[in-house]
């Protein structure tokens, strides 16, 4: 949220009638972990279910009101990365070849990866993460009881995890991820992709509840091969943001995130950039650290959620050790808030600008609206005795602030304007 009103668009989001939520249940190993906002933030503090089209024309909608000549339906045909002379070649709706120079090329791509997948051929998959995704749609259908409004339910079982989740006019997308070799397993055993989902959701009790009384009112989908990283996310004039950067896995809803802040970190870099603040190597040095910090950050919550799906408290044991700015003793217990901090992305935007007094100032000015209108290592790889390849806690870099060669430290700036700004590292 705090990113959405940043960037101008978050009234919009807002207004558009999309549900809104506030917290989740993770059915966990059995036991219930409830994650309730209004709790943690007070009655006002919300996010939303958002159907993805519509929240991606809101996003493009507002760029263009703010000044971005959008063309749409255009298709990119070649790009040329030299730093001399870098240019990009496209086809607008028409037909017509059209070729320009750029300053700076964000590649915004999505999976299709124009710059990582097409031209340097870096991306990498992540094999602790070789899951499939089955899913579709339901008329109606009901939460576990003790969902906070609005909220998601995730809901594990012996091989995956099921997530049931409401949207508007009454609609539920409903779907189950596990690993592919347990995928096509099931799948040779049924005639169809619906056969299958039925099968999945007859089989655990709690989701089949759930369902019950509803009907499947869409085509049943499947997704694989989404986790994974390119090998650099951005290089002399050029910046790789969103699924075009990374995707990691749906467990915990970190695309929109991943998306939104490495778009804000780029923009931040660029404009520094171009005023003379810092020079291009030193912002592209602390675009890779900071976004690379957050996806592997994420990326050992989530591997450690998979690991221990009997053991809900291994994951905010985790979730504890992950948040630098937890303000939880080590001798507390497990804490849901520093789970929320890290999931909801506060803890990358209070890392990043060195506190997290810009995200407490957004998040109780969107509780004022909310009244107002009536209306979140060096070290290699480990491996578990199962096989599932992580990254250990100790190598996640908690201090996101990237040191220059002169001794000085980057750290995100929003006031007055987005950017970066230097100052002294106290660590040297």
């Amino acid at each position: 949220m705090p990113i959405l009103e940043l960037s101008g668009a978050k009234r919009a989001v807002d207004s558009h009638g999309f549900t809104k939520k506030w917290g989740a249940i993770f059915r966990w190993g059995g036991v219930d972990t409830v994650v309730d906002w209004k709790e943690m933030y007070g009655e006002d503090h919300h996010a939303w279910q958002v159907d993805r089209s519509s929240f991606d024309a809101i996003l493009l909608n507002n760029a263009e009101e703010q000044g971005v000549n959008v063309l749409e339906g255009a298709r990119v045909e070649r790009i040329d990365l030299s730093e001399a002379h870098p240019w990009v070649r496209w086809t607008d709706p028409e037909g017509v070849a059209n070729e320009a120079q750029y300053s700076y090329l964000v590649d915004a791509s999505g999976r299709a990866g124009l710059i990582s997948a097409q031209y340097h051929h870096d991306r990498k998959s992540n094999e602790a993460f070789e899951n499939v995704a089955i899913w579709s749609y339901w008329d109606r259908a009901r939460p576990l009881p003790g969902t906070p409004a609005g909220g998601i339910n995730s809901i594990s079982t012996e091989d995956g995890w099921f997530w049931v989740i409401p949207l508007a006019n009454g609609q539920w997308s409903v779907g189950y991820v596990t690993h592919r070799d347990v995928f096509r397993e099931q799948r040779r055993r049924h005639a169809t992709d619906d056969e299958l989902l039925e099968h999945l959701i007859d089989a655990v009790p709690a989701v089949r509840e759930l369902l019950a009384g509803g009907s499947r009112c869409a085509r049943t989908r499947i997704e694989q091969d989404y986790s994974y990283m390119a090998g650099r996310f951005c290089g002399p004039g050029y910046y790789l943001i969103g699924d075009a950067a990374c995707f990691l896995d749906p467990l915990l809803s970190t695309g929109v995130h991943l998306a939104l802040f490495s778009a804000m970190l780029a923009s931040a870099c660029i404009v520094s950039t171009l005023d003379g603040t810092v020079t291009d190597e030193e912002a592209r040095k602390f675009y890779e650290y900071g976004l690379r910090g957050t996806y592997v950050r994420l990326f050992t919550l989530v591997a450690n959620m998979y690991e221990r799906r009997a053991d809900p408290q291994y994951y905010l044991r985790t979730a504890r050790r992950l948040n630098r700015g937890s303000a939880s003793s080590a001798e507390d217990e497990p804490s849901v808030r520093d789970f929320v901090d890290l999931s909801a992305g506060l803890a990358d935007l209070r890392d990043l600008t060195g506190d997290d007094r810009w995200t407490r100032a957004v998040v109780d000015r969107f509780a004022a609206q909310a009244r107002e209108e009536q209306v979140n290592s060096p070290h290699q790889p480990g491996t578990t005795p199962g096989g599932l390849n992580f990254y250990p806690v100790h190598s996640v870099p908690f201090d996101l602030a990237a040191p220059t060669d002169t001794g000085e430290v980057l750290q995100l700036v929003v006031d007055p304007a987005l950017g970066l700004r230097r100052r002294p590292d106290g660590r040297h």
